[in-house]
């Protein structure tokens, strides 16, 4: 173990003067040997002026009001609790109106009042006292569940709207008229009759005809290809699949799907059947396909069927003397194409009765003088193929008599020139 190195004077002087990272690297010690040192000495860190990100500047609509905020305390391990990334490190603060702890990054840290002034004030406000983008106060509604119309922006509207409305005597004076203008005397039979004539169900030609108005009103551009729900495909929803009445209607599932969901129709699935015991005792007696067949299900319904009741199928009951006699004397594979059985089964009964497997083995034949000469002269599997040989045996001749191979000879030539 390296005892530790000194610190010098130089050293010390350095302390506070940048960051501490920078520090450490010019001094070549560690990242928490100079925050140690630099704490003992009771020295601040570092404030570096951070830019500010969000391009707002102070007006109406920048306005806190449910402030003031105040920036946390920071603990001595120099950590806070973040709501986007857990326990980060203090390592600088921003140069907002509002200064903010920032970690490695350089980003703020999501903790304090700022979770408050987050879910209360409007985007505009936390934007210009906080330097950060629209992007960033997205990111951090998304993270606390806030929604886009918190307390702050609703008295934003209304602030702005009322200042805009009350700018000049010309306006006020038209909305007074607008105001104070005729009123319509319903008596409470009239009113009963219009709120039934604007209340009654609405035929598809109706709101075929209001489809441009309403899209108009809601802001939303209007589309050509645009269909409107008709009484016909509603009554079709829940009579069948939604996959199924997509295909009918012409229209996607997911689209099914959610005027099914709007309408709070339940989904009408498909209906499972029940295995009964009958059903039970066919399975791991005869095949999967052929019990598909016979309880009109699907062949993989039968095996997880079969695989839950822990029922084994074998696909051969039975075995021949005489085909057992020909385990063994050919491969598996050949086997499998005359007996029209698959090579698994056979596989599995040979292992059973012990058979070994069949091998084709040729003669042995001995090297000549002229075949050993021409070893290593080229290629291992183009030497087999002259000589007649498999290429593990041509292989296995070279390296027994410590020849080296057509690669190594050609790379050991050039390396010579």
């Amino acid at each position: 173990m390296k005892p530790d190195r000194p610190w010098t004077k130089k050293d010390l002087r350095l302390l506070g003067t940048n960051s501490d990272l920078h520090i450490a690297t010019a001094i070549r010690r560690s990242l928490l040997a100079v925050k140690t040192m630099r704490e003992k000495q009771g020295i601040a860190i570092f404030h570096i002026p951070t830019p500010r990100v969000g391009n707002r500047v102070k007006d109406a609509t920048t306005q806190l009001f449910y402030g003031p905020y105040k920036a946390p305390l920071i603990p001595k391990d120099g950590f806070l609790s973040c709501e986007l990334r857990g326990k980060v490190e203090v390592r600088d603060w921003s140069s907002a109106p509002i200064p903010w702890p920032l970690r490695a990054t350089r980003s703020l840290i999501l903790c304090g009042d700022l979770i408050q002034a987050v879910k209360k004030e409007s985007r505009p406000a936390i934007e210009y006292h906080w330097g950060v983008s629209s992007a960033i106060v997205r990111r951090w509604r998304r993270a606390l569940g806030v929604p886009a119309i918190t307390e702050g922006t609703a008295r934003l509207k209304s602030y702005i709207s009322k200042r805009n409305l009350n700018s000049t005597s010309r306006l006020r004076d038209y909305f007074s008229f607008v105001k104070t203008g005729r009123k319509m005397n319903y008596t409470p039979e009239g009113k009963a009759r219009m709120l039934a004539v604007v209340r009654r169900p609405k035929s598809s030609k109706w709101r075929k005809s209001m489809a441009k108005y309403f899209a108009r009103m809601r802001g939303k551009a209007l589309r050509p290809g645009l269909r409107v729900w008709t009484d016909k495909e509603q009554k079709l929803i829940g009579t069948l699949p939604d996959r199924k009445v997509a295909e009918i209607i012409g229209r996607t599932t997911w689209a099914v799907r959610a005027r099914r969901n709007l309408l709070k129709i339940p989904y009408l699935g498909i209906v499972r059947k029940s295995w009964n015991a009958k059903q039970d005792r066919l399975l791991g007696k005869i095949s999967d396909e052929e019990a598909a067949r016979r309880t009109g299900r699907t062949s993989s319904a039968v095996a997880i069927r079969r695989r839950k009741l822990g029922a084994l199928f074998r696909r051969r009951s039975s075995w021949t003397p005489d085909q057992d006699r020909l385990l063994g004397t050919k491969t598996d594979i050949a086997l499998s194409q005359i007996l029209k059985i698959h090579r698994s089964v056979i596989r599995r009964r040979r292992l059973q009765l012990k058979i070994p497997p069949f091998e084709e083995r040729t003669a042995f034949r001995p090297w000549s003088a002229s075949e050993d000469s021409l070893l290593g002269t080229a290629p291992d599997p183009q030497l087999a193929k002259v000589l007649g040989r498999t290429r593990a045996s041509v292989q296995m001749r070279r390296l027994q008599l410590h020849l080296p191979s057509f690669r190594e000879q050609t790379l050991a030539g050039r390396s010579a020139r």
